[in-house]
């Protein structure tokens, strides 16, 4: 399929540890009233792959706190799982969505992720290793942190999330 590396992180590689540590979520999370939004609209159920990341916690649609478990037999659920249709528990085989989650207010943080997935495709024109790597300089160059570590703990970013 063309345009296929689009909808992945491939626009991010070399930007974030090869493995996901310290930044894709090991189980799925996810929007109950974008899944019941989806069923009412009758289009695809999906999840959007900015939930997969550990900083996202919130949906920007419904400003709501992502869940992670089933409402009705309360399974994690697998970020890969090897059966069953997206919306629904592996375990039960319940529907994940529903009305009535608990809000939360989008922070800057999510924000910055959102906008940087929504413009992911642009990343795969530019070499987006070198560029990042180039802009990371300037910040600790430009706030006086001295090394990217430092800039890391400023930032609040785990030292797994930005390698030198």
């Amino acid at each position: 399929m063309k345009g296929l590396e689009q909808h992945t992180m491939m626009p991010f590689r070399g930007l974030f540890d090869s493995m996901g540590k310290g930044v894709i979520r090991q189980e799925k999370h996810w929007c109950p009233e974008c899944y019941l939004d989806a069923i009412r609209q009758s289009t695809p159920v999906y999840d959007p792959l900015v939930f997969s990341l550990m900083e996202v916690k919130s949906c920007p649609v419904h400003q709501l706190r992502l869940v992670s478990k089933c409402p009705d037999c309360g399974a994690t659920q697998q970020a890969l799982p090897s059966s069953r249709r997206v919306g629904w528990c592996t375990q039960c085989g319940g529907f994940l969505g529903y009305m009535g989650g608990e809000a939360r207010e989008v922070t800057s943080r999510e924000q910055y992720f959102y906008d940087l997935f929504e413009c992911r495709h642009q990343l795969l024109e530019i070499d987006v290793s070198q560029e990042f790597k180039d802009g990371v300089m300037m910040v600790v160059n430009r706030s006086g942190c001295g090394a990217v570590t430092k800039l890391t703990e400023a930032v609040c970013f785990s030292d797994r999330t930005i390698s030198q």
